[in-house]
């Protein structure tokens, strides 16, 4: 899913080609493109990831950080980069066989949420300063219960958004539900 810097001068789209391209907000210029590592299926020397299926990307608060969370059909990783400098400097697994949703930023930019689907939508928090996970819960349970069908309809679903003061992250559900959970 696309996302816009805070000043809304940059965009980071996240394309089927593996790899994240950041453009000027009009789309007129390339600013940077990452690739997302990939490899047809075995074992890769450079990461151990298969092709990513889906990508999701967000910037943090003061837009110097862009989050990368991509699924390799066995394993979702987050990755952070610099902006400025296209540099990744930090990265961790999230688990085997889910498939990244959404992501986003808590307003000072420590925490990050994460939504993947296995078995439901599960949120998990992570300080963005050290990939710890802090908690993790199944904000949907019963995407499991509905079937394949279902899972994949709401793939694209469930997005995520911290409240101003960080204290509160609301979860969109497969029913249309907007859950908010304390963060604090």
């Amino acid at each position: 899913s696309p996302a816009y810097s805070p000043e809304a001068k940059l965009l980071a789209l996240g394309l089927a080609d593996h790899t994240v391209r950041i453009r000027d907000a009009s789309g007129a210029r390339e600013i940077r493109n990452i690739p997302i590592p990939r490899n047809n299926g075995g074992s890769s020397a450079s990461n151990g990831m298969p092709n990513p299926s889906a990508i999701q990307v967000d910037f943090s608060p003061d837009g110097r950080v862009l989050a990368i969370e991509y699924s390799g059909g066995y394993g979702t990783r987050v990755s952070l980069w610099e902006v400025a400098t296209g540099k990744e400097f930090l990265k961790w697994e999230q688990g085997r066989n889910i498939d990244p949703v959404s992501l986003a930023f808590s307003p000072d930019g420590n925490t990050l949420a994460s939504t993947t689907m296995l078995g439901g939508s599960e949120v998990c928090l992570w300080d963005a300063t050290s990939t710890r996970k802090i908690t993790g819960f199944n904000a949907s349970p019963g995407v499991q219960q509905a079937g394949m069908m279902r899972r994949m309809m709401f793939r694209n679903g469930f997005p995520l958004a911290f409240t101003p003061d960080g204290k509160g992250l609301a979860v969109g559900t497969d029913d249309s539900t907007v859950l908010l959970w304390g963060v604090d």
